[in-house]
């Protein structure tokens, strides 16, 4: 048995679109990782940066705590795995989770967040 370790590789997808300038099919993402939208009515197309949110931080507990961020987050999720609710206050939104359920969200740009209660849980928060 080898030590090696194995990789697989799945082909990225090209995506084009039609430009009626040139009569030819362009890449729909750039390579500056840009990608073009073309509005029906416009010339030209519309760029818009793809990004993607990985995990930054992941935490688990079982009473009220708040959360302070260094960087913008966009993401959370938690789990509740306690018998109590727990209250999520983010931004203006306040979320309740009842025991034994799940909540994932994407939002606005976050520095904090207050879980509120005294239940088990295990949470973790997205970001660029």
């Amino acid at each position: 048995m080898s030590n090696r370790e194995t990789r697989l590789y799945q082909p990225k997808a090209e995506l084009y679109y039609y430009d009626e300038n040139t009569n030819t099919y362009k890449p729909l993402v750039d390579t500056d990782g840009l990608m073009k939208v073309k509005l029906e009515g416009s010339s030209a197309p519309l760029q818009i940066q793809e990004t993607s949110l990985i995990i930054r931080e992941v935490w688990q507990g079982t009473t009220t705590t708040s959360k302070n961020f260094a960087t913008n987050m966009y993401g959370f999720s938690i789990s509740n795995d306690g018998t109590a609710d727990l209250t999520i206050t983010l931004l203006t939104h306040t979320i309740v989770v009842k025991a034994g359920e799940q909540f994932d969200g994407s939002f606005d740009a976050f520095k904090s967040l207050t879980i509120t209660g005294d239940s088990s849980y295990r949470a973790l928060v997205r970001g660029e």
